[in-house]
């Protein structure tokens, strides 16, 4: 009786482990198609194009461009754009129903307000902030490249609005909550590196307590 319970037990196991694998090949196939994707529905009508509310005063925002594909589901990007230092720090996209791109919506709109824009002020605001952040030598987020297919044909020099980025002149880098230690050490000398001692502004939130002399020794080998 025992031996038969084993037996099913690892049979069970054995079941499970196969579709957790089966699902773990999914999940690889849809993360590696995601630029594809992005690029075929780049030939649809475009949705919606938003930014945040109060990007200017805060200079972290999300944006976001959207469009609706023939079988009804909506493709969208969203881009994290920090005008102040880091450009594109994060960003996510993917093809949803639309019950599930509403959700999302207010799921963001409940962090910061969402007003409407045009699609070229969309792709001109994250492009010059990718721009910016890339002369100091500071990349987007890994999966930029895979969602910027979604702009297509957009043309952002259609866009009449002209964008600031740093702070007086500098860059201005804000630790952000899930900013770890080895990232912070990481941007502050790149930033060092690039501009050197003075070129940049920098606010530390955490309990990071070797930063400091980290920043110290920047300067002395400035």
């Amino acid at each position: 009786m025992a031996q038969d319970q084993k037996r099913r037990q690892a049979k069970l196991a054995k079941k499970k482990a196969k579709r957790n694998e089966v699902h773990r090949q999914l999940v690889k196939r849809k993360n590696e198609g995601l630029e594809i994707r992005m690029q075929r529905a780049a030939t649809h009508p475009i949705l919606d194009s938003l930014v945040a509310k109060d990007l200017d005063s805060k200079q972290m925002g999300q944006v976001l461009l959207s469009r609706k594909l023939p079988d009804g589901s909506i493709a969208f990007a969203t881009f994290l754009v920090d005008t102040a230092c880091l450009g594109v720090k994060d960003c996510f996209g993917r093809i949803a129903s639309p019950g599930e791109y509403r959700e999302f919506l207010e799921q963001v709109d409940e962090q910061m307000r969402l007003e409407r824009t045009t699609a070229p002020y969309v792709r001109k605001l994250v492009e010059q902030a990718v721009e910016y952040a890339g002369s100091w030598g500071l990349p987007p987020h890994a999966d930029y490249a895979k969602l910027t297919p979604i702009f297509g044909d957009v043309d952002s020099s259609e866009c009449q609005d002209e964008f600031e980025f740093g702070k007086n002149g500098k860059p201005y880098y804000v630790q952000g909550p899930y900013d770890s230690r080895d990232r912070i050490r990481n941007i502050l000398a790149t930033l060092h590196e690039v501009g050197g001692p003075g070129s940049y502004h920098y606010v530390l939130s955490g309990d990071e307590t070797d930063i400091p002399e980290f920043i110290a020794d920047l300067a002395n080998f400035g």
